[in-house]
C-alpha cells in the first residue's frame, strides 16, 4: 500500500510541476533584482508627467487615457537603444490610433535633436530622461527599457535592458507587438 501511495505521490508531483509550465510568464529569464523591480511596478498606476518634448510641445501622460502608452528610456550612446529607434518608429506607425510612444533620451536637447532628426523619429521624445526615469521608472533596469501602460494608466508590462541584450530585434519585435495587442485590444 505504501508503494502504491508513494507512486501516486510521485505521479501527482510530476504532473503538478509539468502543469505549472502553462502558468509561467514568457519573460522568465530576468535576474532576481530585475524581477523584484518589475514586480514593484507592474499592476500599479504609472507616474504622470508633464514635460516638453524635443520640439517644445508639452505632453501630459494623463491626456492619453484612450490609448496604450509605451515609455522607452534610451541613450544615444547605447547601440541597443539606437537599433530600436527606427523599429519603434514603425511600431508607432502601425498602431497610430491605439498607441502613444514616448521616448526619454538620456542626453540633453542639443545632443538628441540631431540623432532624432537623422532617424526621422515621429514619436515624442524628451531630453534629460534620466532625471525622471531613474527616480520613477526603474533606472536600475538600464537603457533601453520599456514600460507598457494601459488606457487606464496601469503599468502592465516592463522590459528591462537584459531583454534587449538577449533578444535581437527580429525576436523581440513580435513579443512587443503581442504585448501591445494584448493591452490595446
Amino acid at each position: 500500500m505504501r508503494k502504491v501511495m508513494a507512486a501516486i505521490l510521485i505521479i501527482f508531483s510530476g504532473l503538478s510541476v509539468n502543469g505549472q509550465d502553462h502558468f509561467l510568464v514568457e519573460l522568465e529569464s530576468f535576474t532576481p533584482p530585475e524581477k523584484d523591480i518589475i514586480k514593484s511596478l507592474k499592476g500599479f498606476p504609472a507616474e504622470n508627467f508633464l514635460a516638453k518634448d524635443i520640439d517644445g510641445e508639452e505632453h501630459f501622460l494623463g491626456n492619453y487615457k484612450d490609448q496604450t502608452k509605451l515609455l522607452w528610456f534610451w541613450s544615444k550612446d547605447d547601440p541597443i537603444s539606437m537599433k530600436w529607434l527606427p523599429v519603434l518608429n514603425l511600431v508607432q506607425l502601425q498602431y497610430l490610433d491605439n498607441l502613444k510612444i514616448f521616448g526619454f533620451g538620456n542626453e540633453n536637447r542639443e545632443d538628441l535633436a540631431p540623432v532624432l532628426g537623422h532617424e526621422a523619429i515621429i514619436f515624442s521624445n524628451f531630453p534629460n530622461g534620466t532625471v525622471f526615469g531613474d527616480a520613477v521608472y526603474g533606472g536600475d533596469l538600464g537603457y533601453g527599457r520599456m514600460f507598457f501602460i494601459d488606457p487606464d494608466g496601469i503599468i502592465k508590462e516592463v522590459l528591462p535592458r537584459s531583454f534587449f541584450e538577449t533578444n535581437d530585434v527580429k525576436d523581440a519585435a513580435p513579443i512587443i507587438e503581442k504585448i501591445i495587442e494584448k493591452i490595446a485590444y
